[in-house]
């Protein structure tokens, strides 16, 4: 009889125990995780001129327009943003056609359709554009050429010479005006008539002094071209 009541004794301390236990350590669920100052890592651009970057323009078109042109356009448009061109590439001419789009792809179809002659690069909100030169530079290089008027002017007298000159730059006139009716950024050069030795002298681009030299060796004039120190004569047929 002793030893039973020992055994209920130290069953009920067991019981007992247990509870105790139990009450002093309560399982709490915690939840999940606090992520309220978790970091949020996005892609958006949040600098300068971000509003800019995220406009789209329903429509752009430009037919051979030059660089410094298409940075105007882009100005108004996107005023948020600077835009830099080169002195060296106002001239470039830029052709585009787009719907729906986007500064950054406005800038890369720039690049696209000049085929990376043009080429952009953004820093912060300003745009700079860079434009690559070409292999044959000489087309933008200013020259010098000399005419031999004399074949022309021979045999006239100081009334006749001047109305023959006349007629002369009315000829090279007309030819410059209908060059500039097809193409853009034709730029007259600077010609000069040194009367004693019936010489014209002109300075300008390759292209402009072309016509000039045409139209001259019609005449049956001797040409000198001077780009660098050294001169070459063409002798006209």
């Amino acid at each position: 009889m002793k030893q039973s009541q020992i055994k209920s004794s130290a069953k009920w301390l067991s019981v007992f125990t247990f509870a105790v236990v139990c009450a002093v350590t309560p399982l709490v669920y915690a939840g999940p995780p606090d992520t309220t100052n978790a970091a949020v890592v996005s892609n958006t651009n949040t600098g300068p001129g971000s509003e800019a970057w995220a406009r789209r323009l329903a429509s752009l078109k430009m037919e051979a327009l030059p660089l410094v042109e298409v940075v105007k356009e882009l100005d108004g448009k996107f005023p948020e943003v600077n835009f830099i061109v080169p002195d060296a590439g106002r001239d470039a001419t830029v052709s585009l056609n787009l719907r729906n789009v986007s500064l950054q792809e406005v800038l890369d179809a720039i690049e696209m359709s000049s085929e990376g002659a043009v080429r952009s690069m953004k820093r912060g909100n300003m745009v700079s554009f860079a434009v690559a030169r070409s292999g044959n530079s000489r087309g933008n290089s200013a020259l010098c050429r000399v005419f031999r008027l004399s074949p022309y002017l021979d045999g006239k007298s100081e009334k006749e010479s001047e109305v023959a000159v006349k007629s002369l730059y009315d000829a090279l006139t007309l030819a410059w005006t209908m060059l500039g009716e097809q193409e853009r950024g034709v730029q007259r050069p600077n010609l000069t008539i040194h009367r004693e030795t019936k010489l014209l002298i002109a300075v300008g681009r390759e292209k402009e002094l072309s016509v000039v030299e045409q139209v001259v060796r019609e005449l049956g004039a001797v040409v000198t071209t001077r780009a660098l120190p050294g001169a070459t004569e063409l002798k006209a047929r």
